[in-house]
């Protein structure tokens, strides 16, 4: 079979989970003898490229930089998307399955369209929470834990408060668009639209969000979701259900052999705890931090992991570890050193501040034999069995995560039995066999 894979980024230039997660199906199905590439815009050349990462090649195409109003709503699509089709027709896949859908001058649904129309067949996968949600948090106002469920009244509000607007006017905003949008009245093509006209026209993009989300399922074979609780949301939005086919997150570098990295042991320390991701608000390790300071247990350390992509945000968590000596930044892990390197930890501390869809750092946790203490967003109640092999506390409470983290280092007996309690790590080539199913299944039909 000849498989491309579609996305806005690739390695090395972005490092992040879904680049990781289809390297991994990628590298998958090479091994299985199938012929796999990577489709890419281009957005710093005008002529098609090619390069190879790691034994896999990635196709790159024209894009241009340039990004306004009408390519983000979708008002026209991007400039390079003539060059995309002139690629499909020139490589002819058997199947294109996208791991993004980004909209703007990214992947766009467009993309899609072109696929279906040279009869190549469309698979997808959401990686992210954005497909439902428009501010891409599932908080309502940035506050409360949202169902997921898209209301176009509902949903125009939030985004228009994550937009900045104070939530008096986000409501009055939001409702007013949303009558004007049920009398028929589209403010969308106005000549010199005002800021008002603007701002009333969101319900509109409300609807727009949700056609588009109704069009990835119409056209493609199968939508695969990376977890149980997504899923749930999917069918709460009248999604086709037959369409939609779990596939749980798994480790695509599970089996490297790196050796254990040598880190400098505090012989005083009873208790070594582990911070590992972004430094940047959405992740918390602000909250994490007030709450270690407060604890104020001499025994106890606490290892930071991560690159800044926030510096306002580091300089606020510097000031925080100033004053603690058992506080200590570590620098960057990359990704396949991750799990050897957490086998120096008694405790990985996850504290995410936004709903995240199935994040790899957990799965990292329980593949180097540790539990985890985490935020209850709905993906860590999925993974974590409380007193088990983790511990949730109350999300966006920082008395929360206090009072838990100072039981459990009062009683760290419980923390030593949950490392005999961690679960079987779900293995990638099982993701890998289900792909190659999935994709035998349609391409022996067509």
């Amino acid at each position: 079979m000849k498989i491309f894979f579609c996305l806005k980024t690739f390695l090395p230039n972005q490092v992040a989970g879904t680049e990781i997660y289809v390297a991994g199906l990628a590298k998958g199905l090479m091994q299985k003898g199938h012929d796999v590439a990577v489709v890419k815009p281009n957005y710093e050349s005008k002529e098609f490229t090619t390069y190879d990462y790691e034994g896999i090649k990635v196709l790159e195409y024209p894009e241009s930089s340039f990004n306004d109003k009408d390519l983000q709503t979708g008002k026209k699509f991007p400039e390079g998307i003539s060059a995309y089709e002139e690629l499909l027709k020139k490589e002819q896949p058997d199947a294109i399955h996208f791991h993004e859908i980004s909209g703007s001058n990214g992947i766009t649904i467009q993309h899609l369209r072109i696929a279906v129309n040279l009869k190549i067949r469309v698979f997808t996968t959401f990686h992210l929470i954005r497909y439902v949600c428009k501010t891409s948090t599932l908080l309502y106002k940035n506050h409360h834990v949202c169902d997921g469920v898209i209301n176009i009244t509902k949903c125009a509000v939030c985004t228009l408060h994550q937009k900045g607007l104070p939530g008096f006017v986000a409501n009055i905003a939001g409702n007013a668009g949303a009558l004007i949008n049920k009398l028929g009245i589209d403010l969308s093509n106005k000549k010199n639209k005002t800021a008002t006209a603007t701002l009333l026209n969101y319900p509109q993009y409300i609807i727009d969000h949700k056609n588009i989300l109704n069009e990835i399922f119409e056209l493609s074979e199968k939508v695969f979701v990376l977890n149980n609780w997504f899923s749930k949301i999917l069918l709460k939005n009248n999604l086709p259900g037959n369409k939609i086919l779990i596939v749980p997150q798994a480790l695509p570098y599970l089996n490297t052999h790196l050796p254990v990295p040598t880190i400098e042991i505090n012989t005083e320390v009873k208790i070594r705890l582990v911070y590992v991701g972004r430094i940047c608000k959405i992740k918390g390790l602000d909250i994490l931090l007030k709450a270690f300071n407060a604890i104020n247990k001499l025994d106890v350390s606490l290892d930071i992991y991560g690159k800044v992509t926030e510096e306002n945000f580091y300089q606020d968590c510097l000031a925080l570890t100033k004053n603690n000596k058992q506080i200590n930044w570590k620098g960057i892990a990359e990704p396949g050193e991750i799990i050897p390197l957490l086998k120096n930890y008694d405790l990985l501390i996850f504290p995410a501040m936004v709903q995240e869809m199935s994040p790899f750092i957990t799965l990292e946790a329980f593949a180097a034999g540790i539990p985890v203490l985490a935020s209850d967003i709905y993906a860590n109640r999925e993974e974590i069995i409380e007193g088990k092999n983790g511990w949730l506390y109350k999300f966006r409470n920082m008395l929360s995560l206090q009072n838990k983290l100072k039981y459990l280092l009062e009683n760290s007996d419980e923390i030593k039995k949950a490392k005999g309690n961690i679960p079987n790590i779900r293995r990638f080539d099982k993701v890998v066999e289900k792909h190659i199913e999935v994709y035998h299944s349609f391409l022996e039909s067509n």
